[in-house]
């Protein structure tokens, strides 16, 4: 696995990383866990008629603390590890299934993003007990894949560039080398 800031080029695309919510249905019997690419919007309605759930809203702060043991902002997969009585159930995109089958989670604090095979995650998973499905849960890309590639291209050199700004310049002259590759 590796941290946000460590990960290659090749892996460190927002489509990687997940979003995640934590839901329940309205009568508090059930509850999902609902992972989708990062720049991707989750149609409820949608959600329910596909997964034949009742109508779903999102968890109070309560319930994803007792359950998951985790605060918002920090959903992720890995709180299912935390839900002891198996309540919650894992809805996953299937595109996280794709090539290159990487998913991108908080480690139950959102302050790091791991990156790891999604066959690995569902295996932790599954040793655990919680149940998941696959489902083609993504809509329409909230933001235009433009903007996406776009931000990428920042996100995945930020940590070279960094490197690059904290490394002694050439001739110790406080000017940038011009040689300096640019994205």
């Amino acid at each position: 696995y590796f941290t946000w800031m460590s990960s290659p080029r090749s892996i460190c695309p927002i489509r990687k990383l997940s979003e995640n919510l934590f839901l329940r249905d309205d009568k508090k019997l059930h509850y999902y866990l609902v992972s989708v690419k990062g720049d991707q919007k989750v149609n409820l309605k949608e959600l329910r008629q596909k997964n034949n759930t009742r109508a779903l809203s999102f968890a109070s702060e309560e319930e994803l603390m007792e359950i998951l043991h985790l605060s918002r902002g920090a959903v992720s997969p890995f709180g299912l590890l935390n839900d002891t009585d198996r309540k919650a159930e894992l809805f996953l995109d299937e595109s996280f299934l794709k090539d290159p089958g990487l998913i991108g989670i908080h480690p139950n604090d959102n302050t790091a993003t791991i990156v790891l095979r999604t066959q690995d995650l569902l295996r932790l998973i599954r040793e655990h007990g919680n149940p998941f499905e696959f489902s083609k849960l993504q809509a329409a890309p909230v933001i235009d894949p433009v903007v996406i590639h776009l931000f990428d291209a920042i996100k995945c050199a930020l940590p070279f560039v960094e490197r690059k700004i904290r490394d002694p310049i050439p001739g110790g002259s406080g000017i940038p080398d011009h040689n300096m590759q640019t994205i």
